[in-house]
């Protein structure tokens, strides 16, 4: 689930960056999330829903790839509301959640 880990620390970079405000950190998990890219290992093991997540998967990328060249601050939080809205409809497709687990 290491792809999962890394999807989540470019998101938190993402939400920083626009917080704080900071470029660097914007850029830093915008270019993280497109460099995370999903491994057919790493999906669910539910054949019905391989077509689903990949098609999320290829959205979330093609979004962050946006997101690299995006420079105003509203059209950077539009850009992260449809990259989560597409991280967590992918996360609903399947029964049970998937991803990284947080220790008790």
């Amino acid at each position: 689930m290491g792809h999962m880990l890394e999807h989540q620390r470019a998101a938190d970079e993402m939400l920083e960056g626009l917080f704080i405000p900071s470029e660097t950190q914007w850029i830093r998990g915008a270019t993280r999330f497109v460099g995370a890219p999903l491994h057919q290992q790493s999906l669910p093991r539910d054949k019905k829903l391989t077509s689903e997540i990949r098609k999320a998967e290829e959205r979330v990328h093609q979004l962050a790839e946006r997101a690299t060249k995006t420079t105003a601050w509203k059209d950077r939080g539009d850009v992260y509301a449809q990259m989560v809205m597409t991280c967590s409809s992918c996360h609903s497709l399947h029964g049970v959640v998937w991803g990284p687990r947080r220790s008790p």
